[in-house]
């Protein structure tokens, strides 16, 4: 099914790239807690939505006179996992024995809503350190994200294990599995994951310029002064990152024959996605033109070695590629119309009461549906599948 989907993306040659049925945009929002001003930016080629599972509101506690005596465990948000039919560890004789951090067999789990997780993902976290584009100061500010575009294929992966300090009992930090129940639905809808671009009584953050790298004028003098042009001493700096005089002259005299070296260094109109010039000249030294070392920098966050592997990779493709990204219309920040309604294929849980040892098994509903476990070699229908207990999960949209 995923290798005809393929088929629908004109991008897609043949069967060979799948990860574009799984890519989706996430739209970033960052509120300035100076100005209070609001901008937003789009995160193209993400392919898994990982998504916590929060604790559940502790319950107001009885004072000693009112307790009434014990009974059975409450039913209500939490289940037991012979309740739910999760599958159980084999245990091994040489095995240590449980820790007080490990859920005892039976033990009770919590029954966290799955859309309580998706708001919790929803959720702004704080950024230290920001500087406000519009008074230029340090402060802090606010971010948060949501989907702009929904992927054919979604990949959710349930955060299950979380990093614990035990410093006081002696054990330092450890990873540790949640032990909470996350009841993803069969058919899912994420309309409450769309993004929505710029709203009502929103004030649009101006975008941050980079300060351009500029070429110091003694390194340019010393260029000149051996019988190159201006430009190819600006060029020379920039790319040597202003190291000095020495190793401008010797970036010139091996890049004299580069057709472009006594050619002004153009300025990047892109205002949100500004290249390093310097950086620039390193990869066109390499022997590609101006405008494939820019998109290589692009694609590869400024990683000038990166940069040179991915035109190498793409030798005699590049010109194609241009012609089809001028095709393709980038995504800006705004609403997400795209269909968001899911239904699941499969999911990956995990087996045992540690995150450093256990075992995966995998659970997949036919067409029949009916769902078929598969674990290692042992192949069985499954009739009640542990659906709250997945670590990764796999939706199609319908």
């Amino acid at each position: 099914a995923i290798s005809r989907d393929a088929k629908q993306f004109s991008n897609t040659p043949g069967n060979s790239d799948l990860t574009k049925l799984f890519e989706f945009a996430s739209e970033e929002k960052t509120i300035d807690a100076q100005s209070k001003q609001v901008g937003y930016k789009v995160q193209p080629g993400q392919t898994f939505l990982q998504v916590p599972i929060p604790k559940l509101a502790e319950p107001p506690q009885q004072s000693n006179s009112s307790k009434k005596e014990e009974g059975p465990a409450v039913a209500t948000g939490t289940s037991s996992s012979e309740e739910i039919g999760e599958p159980k560890e084999k245990k091994s004789k040489t095995a240590p024995s449980s820790s007080s951090a490990t859920a005892p067999a039976g033990a009770k789990m919590e029954i966290v809503d799955y859309k309580a997780c998706f708001k919790r993902m929803l959720e702004a976290y704080i950024l230290q350190g920001y500087t406000s584009p519009v008074t230029q100061q340090k402060g802090v500010a606010y971010r948060s994200s949501r989907m702009r575009t929904f992927p054919q294929y979604l990949f959710i992966q349930m955060l299950r294990f979380e990093q614990v300090d035990l410093t006081k009992e002696g054990k330092g930090f450890q990873i540790q599995k949640i032990r909470r129940m996350a009841n993803m639905p069969v058919e899912l809808d994420i309309e409450m994951l769309a993004s929505t671009g710029l709203q009502k009584g929103e004030t649009a953050l101006p975008k941050a310029k980079k300060p351009k790298p500029e070429a110091k004028p003694e390194i340019i003098a010393a260029v000149t002064n051996m019988g190159f042009s201006k430009n190819a001493g600006i060029r020379a700096a920039l790319a040597t990152q202003n190291a000095g005089a020495e190793q401008a002259v010797n970036w010139v005299l091996m890049h004299s024959q580069d057709a472009d070296v006594n050619d002004p260094i153009q300025d990047n109109d892109d205002d949100e996605e500004e290249v390093d010039a310097g950086k620039v000249s390193q990869v066109a030294g390499m022997g590609f033109n101006q405008k494939h070392a820019i998109k290589a920098l692009k694609a590869t966050d400024g990683d000038v070695a990166r940069a040179i592997e991915w035109l190498f990779s793409r030798a005699g493709q590049l010109d194609d590629d241009s012609s089809n990204e001028q095709k393709k219309k980038k995504i800006e920040p705004g609403p997400n119309t795209d269909s968001p309604r899911y239904k699941i294929m499969g999911f990956i849980s995990h087996i045992g009461e540690r995150a450093t040892s256990g075992h995966y098994v995998c659970h997949i509903l036919k067409d029949n549906g009916k769902w078929v476990l598969y674990n290692d070699n042992k192949v069985t229908y499954c009739e009640k599948p542990p659906l709250g207990l997945g670590y990764i999960y796999l939706y199609r949209r319908v």
